[in-house]
């Protein structure tokens, strides 16, 4: 098998002084490979409602619904690292993920799931950690979607030591083992930036991790997730990650930056967004290191380079202190054009869209001038901006009915070049993505759905991720056939265009083997072989797009629907929509506050995605109203669309909309900021330097109090504002700190106001020029109101 070289370089860093470190840098490396004795010599087999056939390959044979069959292994290991590799394929050619057919299970515990394009034999690798008895199970069970047999084949199972080669080097250097390394690094006083570079001398595929850490020893330390989530440093690795092969355990850090700190020092590890890597930031507490990793893919002769900063941060505030200094770096990752917040489609019946932050509307026909002339007047009546809807990341093409069996992997092909032969407008689109496609390992073309959708209900659809390559077929089809005529129709009729991009970097999340140029590789977790990622060439076209249009139309706007934690394409979005549900779909705290992190002063918004049964127990209003709450929050402009149309009473929720709209528009103008500057029992935000939001995120009521801190603020001369009651609230001020009490339910937002009392005048007394003022007031509000009356 492939082998894979793991460097490390610990560099000095003088941001902690109080805590020994190294005089000068060096050098740590590992050389992986993968082969030596497998360790899995006996195999058990039990099975029920099911066949399995054991020779060169295992032919595994599900046919009852409620069938099984399990390959079982038992060893006894010392403690190390090991490598968990097989072969595996399946008749029908594709498993989706969540049909759950095949796992695979080390004590009990779920390691890896046989998914995805199998038409042929595809390795699928685990490293897994293990101790002692162990025992190893593959799990195959239940049959395909309406037909009455599952056959998988499975062969080459083996677990391997990892052997591990470690070498440090002090010594200052520049080549081993055929790799050239040059780093640079500049000191920008608040931060330091590292530019790094491998070169690869040889004539063979190399596999690099690049590693950069600053050894410490931090027990009892504190580890960010994020603004709200942290853990005490004790034992083990600490990181927030995610996978960034779903086919493969490959983590890559969620944010672009790290925060780890004690209450003297913080200390913080970054990436610029617009350098898209597959890499990770970890502390290592057994090791005592904390730092950054880059998985780098080489061919033969090949470069690739990589960048990333370290900076301190006050301690004080965790991980929001970090952020406040990263936004600090990047200003120009976190700058959007739109100065609005709303929602977007609204019901067509609706007389003033606008009253009810409706702002604009999607529609995926506006090239096409038939259109444009049938739908444009509409739109500017109502006051609306338009979006050009596209999916640049898949094509998604449809077959049978839903009542048959879902196709083969064969038929899937055959559903993508029936609707590229089609003349109907999406067909440019199928036509364009024949030259994109992505190819698994094994040279198979990748699906990565294979589903019942919710918008064509009654057939299969299958979906194919895209090789989003500025010079490939599916960007240059997207540009030619869809966003230049509908641009350019929109100059024509006197209107911005602007673009919105569905399922925004969903399909970013996989590998493609197909590789056309030596640039920013990666590499296969599974098969230790150079790559390229996805995202990083959707981020080639997402520069291209924003270019295009800063050049030819720098009025339009880009946004998305960011329904994954694709963090690199954020930068080049003016809004942050994204669907949400309260049965799970990108619900609850971490979702919520990724959104709002990414976005900064953009406007973000949560568009209800409808499942059709949540809001139609129990009281819909109070449901609404619990949506809105939280959305309200984190400053974020809950959006009810889909909502609105199935419900029979929708000046329910329109009512909603007068009550919460004012106060939203309040919170998205000061603008969220990440330090909050204020302590409380319950959650806390802060938005600009007047308003704060208040979330109890228990099921009861409960008392709270909120310190919040004057100086920080320049708070002076005020009186203090609950927005949804209207109402003033009663404070005191305690050690340089506003003090408010109370009781809460769900939420509160409080509004500190300045007073419109000269400053000269004691806050105690008005002055009787106030005294006159008021009285005159009250005065003309009285013969309004006769006069009123009086005419009526």
């Amino acid at each position: 098998m492939k082998k894979a070289i793991f460097l490390i370089f610990i560099v000095s860093v003088s941001i902690i002084p109080e805590i020994e470190m190294q005089e000068d840098g060096y050098f740590f490396m590992k050389d992986v490979k993968f082969g030596g004795e497998n360790l899995l010599k006996d195999m058990k087999i039990e099975n029920e409602g099911s066949y399995v056939d054991r020779g060169d390959e295992i032919r595994i044979e599900v046919y009852d619904k409620n069938g099984y069959a399990d390959l079982r292994y038992s060893v006894n290991l010392l403690e190390g690292d090991y490598h968990l590799s097989f072969l595996s394929r399946c008749e029908n050619g594709f498993i989706d993920a969540r049909w759950n057919l095949a796992s695979c299970y080390v004590n009990e515990e779920k390691v890896c799931d046989i998914a995805y394009t199998l038409h042929s034999y595809k390795r699928i690798t685990r490293k897994l950690h293990l101790n002692g008895d162990t025992k190893l199970r593959f799990h195959f069970e239940s049959v395909i979607p309406n037909t009455d047999k599952f056959v998988i084949y499975i062969k080459d199972i083996s677990l391997t030591e990892d052997p591990t080669e470690e070498i440090i080097f002090k010594e200052d250097y520049k080549k081993w083992h055929d790799l050239e390394f040059n780093i640079e690094t500049k000191d920008f006083g608040e931060y330091k930036e590292y530019r790094g570079a491998v070169k690869n001398l040889s004539n063979e595929e190399r596999c690099v991790d690049t590693g950069f850490f600053v050894p410490l020893d931090v027990s009892e330390w504190v580890w960010w997730d994020d603004i709200r989530n942290y853990r005490v440093v004790d034992k083990g690795l600490y990181q927030y990650t995610m996978t960034a092969d779903e086919t493969a355990d490959m983590p890559i850090s969620i944010y672009p930056l790290s925060a780890l700190n004690n209450n003297e020092k913080g200390l913080s590890f970054g990436i610029d967004l617009k350098d898209p890597s597959v890499y990770h930031i970890y502390y290592d507490a057994e090791k005592k290191r904390y730092g950054i990793v880059f998985n780098l893919g080489l061919l033969p002769y090949g470069e690739t380079n990589f960048k990333f900063i370290t900076y301190e941060y006050e301690p004080e505030w965790g991980f929001r202190a970090a952020l406040q200094k990263y936004y600090d770096i990047y200003p120009e990752n976190f700058s959007g054009k739109l100065d609005l917040i709303g929602q977007s489609d609204p019901p067509e019946e609706m007389e003033n869209p606008r009253g009810y932050g409706f702002l604009g509307v999607q529609d995926a026909l506006m090239f096409d001038e038939n259109h444009v002339k049938k739908v444009y007047p509409f739109y500017k009546e109502k006051n609306l901006m338009i979006f050009l809807y596209t999916l640049p990341w898949a094509d998604e093409p449809s077959g049978d009915m839903k009542t048959e069996p879902p196709p083969t992997y064969d038929e899937a092909l055959l559903y993508q070049q029936k609707r590229g032969e089609d003349k109907a407008w999406y067909s440019m689109k199928s036509y364009g993505a024949k030259e994109s496609f992505v190819y698994e390992t094994n040279g198979d073309i990748m699906l990565s759905d294979m589903m019942v959708a919710g918008w064509r209900p009654d057939v299969w659809t299958v979906r194919f991720p895209l090789n989003l390559d500025p010079e490939g077929g599916i960007a240059k089809t997207m540009m030619r056939s869809y966003i230049i005529p509908a641009l350019e129709l929109g100059e024509k009729y006197g209107y911005t265009l602007n673009i919105e991009m569905d399922n925004f970097m969903k399909e970013s999340f996989f590998l493609d083997s197909n590789i056309k140029e030596n640039y920013h590789l990666t590499y296969s977790f599974n098969t230790y072989t150079p790559a390229v990622h996805l995202f990083s060439k959707d981020v080639e076209y997402l520069k291209y797009l924003d270019k295009y249009l800063e050049e030819n139309y720098s009025g339009s706007l880009l946004s998305a629907n960011c329904v994954s934690k694709a963090s690199f394409g954020y930068v080049y979005l003016d809004a942050i929509p994204f669907e949400t549900s309260m049965m799970g779909f990108n619900w609850g705290d971490e979702e919520y506050n990724f959104r709002r992190i990414m976005a900064y002063h953009k406007p973000v918004s949560a568009h209800y995605a409808y499942h059709g049964g949540e809001l139609k127990f129990g009281d819909i209003e109070d449901k609404l109203r619990y949506f809105m709450d939280t959305c309200t929050f984190y400053g974020i402009y809950p959006a009810i669309p889909k909502i609105l149309k199935v419900l029979d009473n929708k000046e329910k929720a329109l009512n909603l909309y007068r009550k919460y709209d004012p106060i939203l528009q309040k919170l998205f103008y000061a603008g969220w900021e990440p330090i909050t500057y204020a302590e409380s029992d319950v959650w806390v935000e802060r938005f600009g330097n007047n308003y704060f939001t208040l979330r109890n995120d228990s099921e009861e009521r409960k008392e709270f109090i909120l310190k919040i801190g004057m100086d920080k603020l320049g708070i002076e001369d005020f009186y203090i504002r609950e927005l949804f009651s209207n109402s003033e609230v009663k404070y005191t001020i305690e050690d340089g700190k506003i003090v408010l009490k109370g009781e809460i339910e769900n939420i509160k937002v409080f509004e500190i106001c300045e007073r419109e009392t000269p400053k000269s005048f004691p806050t105690t007394q008005a002055p009787r020029s106030i005294y006159i003022g008021i009285f005159g007031s009250v005065i003309v509000l009285i013969f309004l109101v006769f006069y009123v009356v009086r005419k009526k």
